[in-house]
C-alpha cells in the first residue's frame, strides 16, 4: 500500500493546479492509495506510524525538503519501508539529489519504485541524512571511537560530522553515505581571494577529514549547539553514531546518490 503524506502548506490554493495533475497522475500508474493531509489535529509520527502498521510499504513525502526529513526520521524507526518523495515548491534541494526535481515526474519515479539503501546517522535519539554542523567549533572536542580526539583550536575553522554532507549549503560535497562510516571534517574558511579566481576550493581540499563510527562531541563549561540537518539544534555533550543501510529513499535517473 503506499501512504501520501501531505503538509500543511500543500493546501494553499496557489498549489491546488499542480496536485490535481499530480493526483491524475497517480491514478493513470495505478499508485495512488491512502492520503492524510497533516493538520494542527494531526500529528505527523502518528500518521505515518498508523499506516506502516497497517500495511503501508511506501511512503510518499508530499512537501518540501523539511517534510521529507520528517519523514525520513519517522520512517527509519521501521523496517522495510520505502521513502519517496514528491516536491511541491520550486527550490528543492532533495529534488535534486534524489533525481524527482519534476513533481508530475517524480509519480513515475514513484510508480518504478528504484532504490537507494543509504546510512543514517543518529544523535541521541534524531536521525539525520546529510550532517551535523557546530557552528562554534572552537569550543569543542570530538572522540571518535574512543580512540582519538580531533578538535579545531582556530576559531575561523569548521567542525562538523558527514554523512551525505551538508545538503543546504552552496558548496555542498557529496560524502559517502553508503560505506557504514561517518566522516569528522575540519575545513578553514572558504577563499574568495586570488586562489577563488583560479578555480580552486580551499574549503574542500584542504579539509583534514576523519572516519569514525561512533562519536562523542563534547565542550568544556556551557553546552554548545549542535546543528542536524539545518532542522534539528542538539546541545553537548552529544553521542553520534552511524547505522549502516538504514533507509531506502526511492530515486530518479538522474539523481545524484
Amino acid at each position: 500500500m503506499y501512504f501520501y503524506f501531505y503538509d500543511t502548506f500543500v493546501s494553499e490554493k496557489k498549489f491546488e493546479p499542480l496536485l490535481g495533475k499530480i493526483e491524475n497522475r497517480l491514478i493513470e500508474l495505478g499508485i495512488n492509495g491512502r492520503t492524510e493531509k497533516l493538520t494542527v489535529l494531526k500529528n505527523m509520527k502518528e500518521l505515518i506510524d498508523d499506516a506502516i502498521e497497517k500495511g503501508a510499504h511506501t511512503i510518499v513525502a508530499v512537501g518540501d525538503d523539511r517534510t521529507l526529513l520528517k519523514t525520513i526520521n519517522i520512517a527509519a524507526r521501521h523496517k522495510e519501508v520505502l521513502v519517496g518523495y514528491i516536491p511541491i515548491k520550486e527550490k528543492s534541494v532533495f529534488a535534486n539529489i534524489l533525481g524527482v526535481a519534476d513533481p508530475v515526474e517524480a509519480c513515475t519515479v514513484v510508480s518504478k519504485r528504484l532504490a537507494k539503501v543509504i546510512d543514517l546517522g543518529i544523535a541521541n535519539k534524531d536521525y539525520f541524512i546529510g550532517s551535523a554542523e557546530i557552528p562554534d567549533a572552537s569550543k569543542v572536542k570530538i572522540e571518535c571511537d574512543g580512540k582519538f580526539k580531533v578538535s579545531a583550536t582556530n576559531p575561523d575553522f569548521k567542525l562538523s560530522v558527514q554523512n551525505l554532507g551538508n545538503v543546504f549549503s552552496s558548496d555542498f560535497k557529496r560524502y559517502n553515505a553508503r560505506d557504514g562510516l561517518l566522516d569528522v571534517v575540519i575545513s578553514p574558511p572558504s577563499s574568495r581571494g586570488l586562489r577563488s579566481l583560479l578555480g580552486k576550493n580551499t574549503g574542500a581540499e584542504d579539509a583534514t577529514i576523519f572516519k569514525t563510527k561512533k562519536i562523542k562531541i563534547l565542550s568544556e563549561g556551557k553546552s554548545i549547539p549542535v546543528i542536524l540537518d539545518d532542522e534539528v539544534t542538539l546541545k553537548t555533550p552529544l553521542e553520534i553514531t552511524v547505522e549502516s543501510k538504514k533507509i531506502k529513499l526511492i530515486v530518479g535517473r538522474d539523481r545524484i546518490i
